[in-house]
């Protein structure tokens, strides 16, 4: 009876076994595909990114300050939206392909000659891959396709964070000032002494003023380069500077422009005229020695 009810569990244990290799999850070949990234990209390797559209370019450039616009005064770049494009992008899973003919790459706006974005990616003078960027089936979504793939895919992203306007890619911040311990405009100097700000005389300029001024230069941003006709007659004017600032021990001459309604902005150390918000313009103009040292 032992021997039997030995045999009897032994069978029992098998079948067990059995029953949990057939049922146990096994993983579907292809859902280690639809993970996988749509580029296998170095990202820290690039050093060049060219955007294109089906009438424009823009090259994007890597270089030892950051990354820079060549072909726009080799001007900075917003590195958030590099990073966007440069690791998020190829990083993005594939998940199933929607297509995978030459037909379907024309239509959704993906194929070699015909597409709505063309990123590529390089590294020097080699290419490091090319991805091809199309119409969008959703809200927060777009038809992809890497070249040399037939396959097209359906990715969450927005073909508008793809731009080939190089103000666009602009860093709009890159004349903000902080840590400001000086500020000379056109009729008044003040220093910052301590915690406290005083002129030549040790008068207190008015609290609300200062910090309107301070927190101009601290959050300014400016729109776009102006173009050539008009930064050439901006050039002529050869105007004094509006205000000069010292920050972090290095003085910055700013001049402000006013041209039919429109606003510009040039920082000494910076070559190129900006055009700007009548807002930002009026916070760094707008400050006298009357507002400082007016009634208080």
């Amino acid at each position: 009876m032992n021997r039997l009810s030995t045999v009897l569990a032994a069978v029992l244990a098998l079948q067990l076994l059995l029953a949990v290799a057939l049922f146990w999850p096994r993983e579907n070949p292809g859902e280690n595909d639809a993970r996988t990234a749509l580029m296998d990209l170095a990202g820290q390797d690039i050093d060049r990114l060219i955007i294109s559209s089906a009438e424009d370019s823009l090259l994007l450039r890597r270089s030892e300050s950051g990354w820079t616009l060549p072909d726009y005064h080799d001007l900075p770049v917003q590195e958030s939206r590099v990073s966007r494009v440069l690791i998020d992008l190829p990083a993005l899973a594939r998940g199933w392909p929607v297509a995978d003919s030459a037909s379907a790459a024309g239509r959704f706006d993906v194929a070699e000659d015909d597409f709505q974005r063309r990123v590529s990616f390089y590294q020097g003078e080699d290419s490091r891959g090319e991805l091809f960027v199309g119409s969008s089936p959703g809200f927060r979504k777009v038809h992809v396709r890497p070249a040399g793939d037939a396959q097209v895919y359906a990715v969450e992203f927005n073909s508008f964070e793809l731009p080939v306007n190089a103000d666009e890619w602009l860093d709009k911040s890159l004349l903000q000032l902080r840590n400001v311990t000086a500020i000379q405009g056109l009729d008044y100097a003040i220093e910052k002494q301590g915690e406290e700000w005083r002129d030549s005389d040790s008068e207190v300029p008015a609290e609300d003023q200062v910090d309107a001024l301070v927190s101009g230069l601290s959050g300014l941003q400016v729109d776009a380069a102006a173009d050539i006709a008009t930064a050439s007659l901006l050039a002529d004017l050869e105007a004094p500077p509006t205000l000069t600032v010292t920050a972090d021990g290095r003085d910055y001459a700013f001049r402000l422009y006013e041209m039919e309604d429109n606003y510009f902005i040039q920082r000494g150390d910076i070559p190129v005229y900006f055009s700007l918000s009548d807002y930002d313009y009026d916070r760094l103009n707008d400050v006298n020695a009357a507002s400082l040292f007016g009634a208080q």
